[in-house]
């Protein structure tokens, strides 16, 4: 199983099966860097890393770890999304398109789409194999100060379900092959910052800077 923590130090690690990647949330931090797993906390200076995927010194904001272990997704605040090689740490794939700071990316179960989240108020669509855009998804409502970002997008297991999060307050599913929205959920009073879906799809959860977490029905939004 995935095991995601944010810590204090504001960095992102992630464990899946053998391996546990890192992004950092900080300036000049920019890179993906890879442990092998042990029961000791994974700290840089502690724990040496087995390897370290540069990322152009961009702020690395979010990370996806491909089902198979052998590829990497990262999104930055350069507004690219990339794919990477974790044995050889080389990047196979950049995607741009989106305006502003991409905030939350995901791989499908079969590693061949990606989703990414942005400031620019889009989820977006990927081929995984060619980096071309497949659909650009627009539902999210900018506030009075313009902001309109998506902060966290997730595909169910199955790849029939997409949800996303975002700073009107909202979490929204999407149909992935025609990019309706199928379902908005309202009741947090703050940014939806993560968003996260159950084995089958049915259930998303949420956590917002209202300090909740709140569980919806995906087909009903209730």
């Amino acid at each position: 199983p995935e095991i995601v923590c944010v810590r204090d130090d504001s960095k992102l690690w992630l464990m899946n099966g053998r391996s546990v990647a890192g992004a950092g949330a900080q300036k000049g931090m920019g890179g993906v860097s890879l442990w092998s797993p042990t029961t000791k906390c994974f700290l840089a200076a502690g724990n040496p890393c087995e390897s370290i995927i540069p990322s152009c010194q961009e702020c690395v904001l979010s990370i996806r770890l491909g089902t198979g272990g052998d590829i990497i997704v990262s999104g930055g605040e350069n507004g690219s999304v990339k794919k990477w090689d974790v044995r050889s740490g080389r990047c196979l794939l950049v995607m741009t398109g989106h305006d502003g700071t991409v905030w939350s990316v995901d791989i499908n179960k079969d590693g061949s789409i990606i989703y990414s989240a942005g400031e620019d108020g889009t989820v977006r669509k990927w081929n995984a194999q060619t980096g071309v855009l497949l659909l650009t998804m627009e539902g999210h409502e900018k506030d009075k100060y313009g902001d309109g970002g998506v902060r966290s997008v997730r595909i169910s297991a199955d790849g029939n379900t997409l949800c996303s999060g975002g700073a009107d307050k909202t979490v929204r599913s999407w149909n992935p092959t025609t990019g309706d929205v199928k379902m908005t959920m309202r009741g947090h009073s703050d940014e939806v910052w993560v968003v996260a879906l159950n084995g089958d799809g049915s259930l998303v959860y949420s956590g917002s800077d209202d300090g909740s977490i709140r569980k919806w029905d995906v087909t009903s939004g209730v």
